[in-house]
């Protein structure tokens, strides 16, 4: 199986780019908000320690059921917090799938902060629990480091920056690293 796991600050269009991935590879997509929401209905406290953690086991018997029922591959998105839960989660993720003989991928997408700020206030997130206020995404952005790149020796990220590119430019992007 192939775990494509696509990350990024909040707003720079992970979503949009899994969903064009998806049309051209026809793995599903188990987006962040999927369980971020589920998580948050039940504890009401979203980013703590321990919902992080959840968050992770959640994804992980996800990506192990799929591999495990024959999926071909499965996309995810997550916002990558370059902290201990976030270390001990993608090495359990990629310690899972060299156990299940699958492979794994992580992508990275960024763009300039201009156009991040009108992603982020777009109205299409507006119907959603995402952040759409630029007060608390500039707040988020300057308390975090949500633009940085998952270590090397956890695994190589490939970084598309999609200041230009529309989700579907992205998407055959992605696409042309999982063929070669």
């Amino acid at each position: 199986m192939k775990l494509i796991l696509i990350y990024g600050p909040p707003g720079v269009g992970k979503l949009s780019v899994a969903k064009e991935l998806k049309q051209l590879t026809g793995f599903p997509v188990l987006h962040n908000h999927l369980v971020a929401d589920l998580i948050w209905s039940i504890f009401n406290a979203y980013g703590a320690a321990h919902t992080k953690d959840l968050n992770s086991r959640i994804k992980m018997d996800v990506f192990e059921h799929a591999s495990k029922t024959g999926l071909e591959g499965i996309i995810s998105t997550f916002v990558y917090y370059h902290d201990v839960q976030a270390f001990a989660a993608l090495r359990s993720w990629v310690s899972l799938m060299e156990k299940l003989k699958g492979e794994i991928f992580f992508f990275k997408i960024f763009c300039d902060i201009e156009e991040h700020e009108k992603r982020v206030s777009d109205p299409s997130r507006q119907k959603t629990k995402k952040l759409n206020e630029l007060g608390k995404f500039r707040e988020l952005m300057l308390k975090e480091n949500l633009c940085a790149t998952i270590p090397m020796d956890i695994a190589p990220s490939i970084e598309i920056d999609t200041t230009l590119l529309s989700p579907e430019e992205v998407a055959a992007l992605i696409t042309s690293h999982l063929n070669n």
